[in-house]
């Protein structure tokens, strides 16, 4: 008995082709870290108030898909107080102005990421009562 040979035809590479360069570009998409700063003396982190300025400028809530892989920067001078709510993931949490005490309270935050830190290069402090997580360990710089 004789069966003839079938050939895949060309749109079905094609096709192929193209589902394998989306999920690429998905996957590189998703994994992008983002810096954002704090951009008010007091208010709530979570993944809807719009206490922070993005890369692109304008007021913006903390982005919790991309969260594991974003940069929390306190700049504003003078006290902040940073209420929590619920749980946060970030990679960093860096601290760079010149006057006043930033205070993390209730919530949790969850230091993911592949190089975890918690910065101060402020001058004055940083408080943190939020409860702390993660599984990749944390470096702490003051």
């Amino acid at each position: 008995m004789h069966f003839p040979r079938v050939y895949p035809s060309i749109s079905s590479f094609s096709a192929l082709t193209g589902l394998v360069a989306a999920t690429l570009l998905l996957m590189c998409s998703s994994a992008q870290a983002a810096n954002y700063t704090w951009n008010t003396t007091s208010g709530t982190w979570n993944a809807t108030a719009t206490n922070w300025t993005g890369s692109g400028g304008g007021t913006d809530p903390w982005d919790i898909s991309n969260g594991a892989t974003n940069n929390a920067t306190f700049t504003v001078s003078g006290a902040n107080t940073v209420t929590v709510s619920g749980t946060v993931y970030a990679n960093r949490i860096n601290k760079t102005d010149s006057a006043g005490t930033t205070t993390l309270s209730s919530g949790t935050i969850t230091l993911a990421g592949s190089a975890p830190s918690i910065t101060n290069n402020g001058t004055f402090g940083l408080s943190i009562s939020s409860k702390l997580s993660g599984s990749n360990g944390v470096v702490v710089t003051l």
